[in-house]
């Protein structure tokens, strides 16, 4: 990892939460993601669920044309010659009542597929087809536990549960009877939003300290069966939820395209985040959660959850963990540590959950004296109304970045 004061090269970063959608809407999303991300782990909450093999390889078929297509329109740089950005799209199928064992099976074969995620039915966009109850899914839990094959979950109760409650009644009735359930299983809590959930993340032991305390103890089966629970639960956090509140959201009239699931708790839980992804703890990781919907569908009476963040991540990143700072005081000795801790949560930690092998190529980022601005919306369709409005629309950009095949 090389860096200067105004040129960083990372390893290329993963995305392991995006939603790249269909229709009009994907190549748009697609052409963001790609150009910034080696691998992203593609959401499967369809308008039709991507809840089969079958269904996700044909989905991710159609990315990978796409993405083609779009890189082929693209003029090739002097210093860049390679035709695109490599990208790999990896799968999340969809778990329904109805997923089966021999499903899960071959699913752990193919591998395209990472995982299965779990929606509480309802809770979110095209959740209609989610879990009631884990109990319902029991064989296929149990299949994704003897296979290990990871779950990712969205980690909110539905109902009459209040909004600002829902991450933390979802831990305590569902997700620690799961883990007690499938002390095996390899958990993803996903887009992590408050403190209590980021703490009891946090407090999962690693591996070795699991095993270290296990022997030090020596109580035994139960200990042993304890270090496999902690280490296989670990949490991705977003860049909206470590940089907003519920003041933004609400605090001076109501901000639609604030508006994400789960939703923007209190600045105390903002910090929280922001500081256990600051560390590079070992327990986090980045998934966007960048989720776009059309400004129509977002500026209504009944607006959808979700934020097109894309555009805006390298650069807000690099802020957050106070690496875009012209400033003697920001050394090049603690830019360096900042960016192994950036780079743990960017690109190893998630690597190390999903057992996945490195990146092959690398992000060049470099900051300009001239502002580049965020378009105050995007066109991704053939009407006027066919408009994405990005996270901070119309705000500058100082970092322009690539990709690049050697650092």
């Amino acid at each position: 990892m090389e860096e200067s004061l105004r040129k960083i090269i990372l390893p290329a970063p993963n995305d392991f939460h995006v939603h790249l959608r269909e229709g009009a809407i994907l190549p748009l999303a697609l052409k963001h993601t790609a150009e910034v991300f080696e691998r992203a782990i593609v959401m499967p909450n369809l308008l039709k669920p991507v809840a089969t093999v079958a269904e996700a390889l044909l989905y991710k078929q159609n990315i990978e044309t796409i993405w083609q297509a779009i890189s082929e329109k693209k003029p090739a740089e002097a210093d860049s010659p390679e035709s695109s950005p490599l990208f790999s799209p990896l799968m999340a199928l969809y778990l329904t009542e109805n997923t089966s064992y021999e499903e899960v099976q071959k699913a752990a074969k193919e591998p395209a597929i990472i995982g299965f995620k779990y929606y509480p039915e309802g809770v979110t966009t095209n959740a209609a087809s989610g879990i009631r109850q884990y109990t319902r899914v029991a064989a296929a839990l149990a299949a994704m536990e003897e296979f290990d094959m990871p779950l990712l979950v969205h980690g909110e109760s539905g109902g009459s549960v209040d909004v600002f409650d829902r991450e933390q009644h979802f831990l305590d009735t569902t997700l620690l009877p799961l883990m007690q359930k499938y002390p095996k299983l390899r958990i993803t809590l996903e887009h992590v939003s408050s403190k209590k959930a980021a703490d009891f993340v946090a407090s999962m032991q690693s591996p070795a300290l699991a095993l270290q305390a296990c022997s030090q103890q020596n109580e035994g089966n139960q200990n042993s069966q304890n270090s496999q629970r902690t280490q296989r639960l670990k949490a991705t956090l977003t860049l909206h939820h470590l940089l907003l509140t519920r003041n933004d959201l609400l605090g001076t009239g109501i901000r639609p395209h604030f508006y994400c699931k789960p939703i923007v708790k209190r600045e105390e839980d903002r910090q929280a985040l922001l500081a256990y992804a600051r560390l590079g703890h070992e327990n986090f990781f980045f998934g966007s959660d960048s989720a776009p919907h059309p400004m129509y569908a977002k500026e209504a009476a009944v607006g959808c959850a979700g934020l097109f963040t894309m555009p805006v991540i390298i650069e807000n990143l690099l802020k957050l963990f106070e690496i875009d700072a012209d400033s003697p005081k920001n050394s090049l000795s603690k830019r360096k540590v900042r960016l192994q801790r950036l780079k743990a949560f960017l690109v190893t930690n998630g690597e190390a959950h999903y057992k996945l092998a490195p990146n092959k190529s690398f992000l060049l980022v470099e900051k300009h004296d001239r502002a580049e601005y965020i378009p105050n919306f995007y066109c991704f369709g053939k009407n006027e109304k066919d408009r994405l409005v990005p996270f901070q629309a119309g705000q500058p950009c100082y970092w322009r970045f690539k990709r690049i095949l050697h650092a």
